[in-house]
């Protein structure tokens, strides 16, 4: 038996940013950040998580969310900034979905918010990040280097 109701598919997209943006870091601890307080980042206990993470400490901050006009309309936009003590920062986003069909996920693999791509603003907060961090970083590079980005779909139901 069929029936008449559509079907969604619900989740997010998380887009992961990675920037090298020095040799090392200061081994102190970051206060604040883009004016938000930074906290020790901390792995959920019923997952895995890597061997060495008591070494290398990662801090975090959490942006307040936005609101954007997405492919599909309003989104609520939440920002998370890590900063990783090797020198990186890594910048997660993540933009909650519901679409009728699987193919409507095309349009969020290269998001765009009106004429301004998800990539381009994230470069922007790299920046951002790199200039009130300059002085915490040992051996800055000279210019915000090429990011390593990953997208992934998380499909939490069909509905």
């Amino acid at each position: 038996m069929k029936t008449n109701a559509t079907q969604r598919y619900v989740g997010e997209v998380v887009y992961i940013y990675a920037f090298d943006v020095a040799y090392d870091t200061a081994r102190k601890p970051v206060r604040e950040l883009l004016g938000q307080p930074v906290a020790q980042f901390v792995v959920d206990a019923s997952k895995r998580s890597p061997r060495q993470l008591f070494f290398y400490k990662p801090q975090m901050v959490r942006l307040p969310p936005m609101e954007r006009i997405g492919p599909l309309g309003p989104v609520r936009v939440e920002r998370v900034i890590k900063l990783l003590p090797v020198g990186a920062i890594s910048i997660t986003v993540r933009v909650p979905f519901a679409v009728e069909h699987v193919e409507a996920l095309v349009e969020f693999h290269d998001l765009k918010f009106g004429e301004v791509s998800l990539a381009d603003e994230v470069r922007g907060l790299a920046q951002q990040v790199v200039e009130e961090l300059k002085a915490h970083f040992i051996r800055p590079h000279p210019q915000l280097l090429e990011e390593e980005a990953y997208t992934v779909f998380c499909i939490a139901r069909r509905c």
